[in-house]
């Protein structure tokens, strides 16, 4: 690195910045096909410690003392573990996730406050703006995320601030943050997304936080990029937004409509929860334009009075009926019914054919 630094400098500044960002950018895809073939085989070899340890731990003629010393391993494994995830997010590997529409404002509000309850009296400015959706697993996305910040917030002093934004640019989602704790030398900064690369010691830090953070937001088609001045560094996360999610009016019995709401949200929808017909007309009325389905469940004459009410404001919105064997109404536009009791999967399948995609 030292005789690469030495001919760029007799290069022209333009010349010798291509050269320097071609070289890392060579240098990081080396390193991430790499350590994409050793968290693989690093995988296959710990399933096999931890499968023993699991089996041994089962004994019935283990010792107080060996009992301690499986679970020591055990732990050591779980960590082990951990860091093979880390590595398999450096290189944008995920595997078992669940993507649903996500406000992106949220989470990062979430991803910070979760660092602020753990690392204690630091001073962060938000500027937000609400109504920002992605679509990704949001385990990955808080990750990534909490890398991203907890980065930043090492990175001030006891009395500095992080600033964290976020705000829509066309059709990306993006969070800026930044902080004022002076600037990153030129050498660092073209390395701080390299696995295994630190600024904090090994002994506390092994380097794949903002590789594992760029790697799960380069797999959701995302971009990180860091700049830093002597005023500070900023880093800006951007995502591809999507429309906001679908929203479901459910107007049925208390406990009820909490199970059927919880139920809902598993196909990754929100809910409008109402208990009494008057309330859910007035909700319907107040949010028509973002509601997507209206669930009404069918137990007195006051359930039907809001379904003909809905319907003759709106011949169009999907309604869906959950009715008991017994029961006939005769449909009007496009409105399908379900016979109670139902199960979580027919009521999602049930909403999906209704709901245009």
């Amino acid at each position: 690195m030292k005789k690469l630094e030495e001919i760029l400098a007799s290069l022209p500044d333009e010349t010798a910045g291509k050269i320097r960002d071609a070289f890392y950018e060579l240098q990081e895809e080396s390193m991430r096909t790499i350590i994409g073939g050793v968290a693989h085989n690093y995988n296959n070899l710990l399933q096999v410690i931890i499968g023993n340890l699991g089996l041994l731990a089962e004994g019935d003629s283990l010792s107080e003392e060996g009992k301690g010393s499986i679970e020591a391993m055990q732990q050591s494994s779980e960590r082990m573990a951990r860091i093979a995830e880390d590595l398999l997010h450096c290189v944008g590997s995920i595997h078992q996730r669940k993507d649903v529409t996500l406000d992106l404002t949220q989470e990062t509000v979430k991803a910070s406050q979760s660092l602020l309850a753990e690392l204690g009296s630091v001073r962060v400015t938000y500027e937000l703006k609400n109504g920002i959706f992605i679509k990704a697993d949001p385990t990955y996305i808080s990750k990534a995320l909490r890398n991203i910040i907890k980065n930043n917030l090492e990175a001030i002093n006891p009395d500095g601030t992080v600033s964290i934004q976020t705000y829509a640019d066309k059709d990306n989602a993006i969070v800026n943050i930044s902080n004022d704790g002076g600037q990153i030398p030129d050498d660092v900064m073209h390395r701080l997304t390299l696995p295994f690369y630190t600024t904090k010691g090994m002994a506390s830090a092994i380097g794949l936080g903002l590789s594992a953070a760029r790697g799960i937001i380069k797999f959701y088609h995302g971009s990180l990029a860091i700049d830093s001045t002597l005023e500070g560094t900023r880093t800006i996360v951007q995502l591809p937004s999507c429309p906001p999610p679908k929203k479901i009016l459910i107007c049925e019995e208390d406990n009820m409509a909490n199970l059927l709401g919880r139920m809902v949200q598993k196909g990754g929808y929100q809910i409008l929860n109402q208990h009494s017909p008057s309330h859910a007309l007035m909700s319907y009325r107040a949010n028509r334009d973002n509601i997507s389905c209206v669930m009404i469940g069918i137990n007195d004459p006051a359930d039907m009075q809001l379904y003909q009410s809905i319907r003759s404001e709106n011949n169009e919105v999907p309604i869906l009926l959950l009715v008991d064997y017994l029961c006939d109404i005769e449909k009007i536009g496009n409105t399908l019914s379900v016979d109670r009791p139902v199960a979580p999967l027919t009521l999602l399948r049930s909403l999906e054919k209704l709901i245009p995609k």
